[in-house]
């Protein structure tokens, strides 16, 4: 909402190719959110190319199984393992991803 304000304030296009994320404090820092994976796949689903997303969500948690037999019984666990956001996205989603802080760092991908 407030990237599209200020375009709309200084009359400037946005560029529909890249989509954001994230919350916004009264200084212009750009805050972490939830749900990242998700909305990496429905921006790609919509057909963006650029995905910006806070820096503060710049790591993932991803889970692999893990079997181990133990007295006649098969343990799955899940085991955590933490991967860099934008690799991670790129890879398996298919979009790109440029991390930011502030609004004037989103403001560069304005047009």
């Amino acid at each position: 909402m407030t990237l599209l304000t200020i375009s709309a304030i200084n009359g400037n296009k946005l560029n529909d190719s890249i989509t954001l994320t994230g919350t916004i404090d009264n200084e212009g820092n750009v805050g972490a959110i939830g749900g990242v994976l998700e909305k990496a796949q429905a921006a790609e689903a919509g057909g963006k190319t650029l995905f910006l997303l806070p820096r503060e969500n710049s790591e993932l948690i991803t889970y692999t199984l893990r079997e181990r037999s133990i007295g006649g019984f098969t343990v799955v666990e899940r085991v955590p393992k933490t991967v860099d956001a934008k690799e991670y996205i790129k890879e398996n989603v298919g979009i790109d991803v440029e991390y930011v802080d502030t609004i004037d760092d989103v403001l560069k991908y304005e047009t």
